[in-house]
């Protein structure tokens, strides 16, 4: 069902996406990795039109599955990119806290987290 949604948002069809991805959050029978990157497609769906909705799930994802195992492992540097949009000093500094366990913790593990934007 999460590759489904995919599917319908490249296809345009971004509420149809964000419908299936919801009832995977939704599903006490989903397996964590579906929920997971469910959870940041969600977000992701939501960082230009809603970016409070979208740091809701980003924050969500962090809390319930702080390995991030299941996702492009680049959810605090998009949770980050909203903070930083606010521009006032308690969303820059939780942006730079954030970046900094982004650092420490995890493994860069795609390409693209080194020299291009995560936004998708």
């Amino acid at each position: 069902m999460r590759i489904k949604g995919l599917a319908l948002r490249e296809a345009g069809h971004v509420d149809a996406a964000r419908e299936l991805w919801t009832r995977i959050i939704e599903s006490a029978d989903e397996h964590w990795p579906q929920v997971s990157g469910s959870l940041e497609h969600l977000g992701d769906s939501y960082r230009h039109d809603d970016p409070p909705r979208a740091a809701t799930y980003y924050r969500r994802l962090i809390a319930d599955y702080p390995t991030l195992s299941g996702t492009s492992g680049c959810v605090h540097v998009s949770l980050a990119e909203i903070l930083l949009d606010r521009r006032d000093k308690e969303s820059v500094e939780q942006a730079a806290r954030l970046l900094g366990t982004w650092i420490d913790e995890f493994s860069i593990p795609f390409p693209n987290a080194i020299s291009g934007s995560t936004s998708r």
